[in-house]
């Protein structure tokens, strides 16, 4: 209680009151329930614990940002890969075939 952490906003709590985040170490914070909050980082001050949870008021000062650095794939791309290359077969004169850049 007292401390100031960022937490990842996850989902709405089981009793529909806040929305469930994470700290760093993966314990539960809850959070008000609002929406721009929702798979965002935000920062908290913790006013309370119980014995499964932690509850975080947000800071007045500090906006939600999005976690990750990388853009979502578009549904049905492929993570890993990142390029096209062709590669010459016996027999053949060339198969398409794609690899990842190491």
């Amino acid at each position: 209680v007292g401390e100031r952490q960022h937490v990842l906003v996850t989902e709405e709590s089981f009793d529909a009151q806040y929305y469930v985040s994470h700290n760093k170490f993966y314990q539960q914070v809850l959070v008000p329930m609002r929406a721009e909050f929702k798979g965002k980082m935000i920062e908290v001050d913790i006013y309370e614990a119980g014995k499964h949870f932690l509850k975080g008021r947000p800071v007045e000062d500090s906006k939600p940002f999005t976690a990750s650095i990388a853009a979502p794939l578009q549904k049905g791309e492929v993570s890993g890969l990142k390029q096209k290359q062709h590669f010459p077969q016996k027999g053949k004169d060339s198969n398409e075939s794609f690899s990842g850049t190491q």
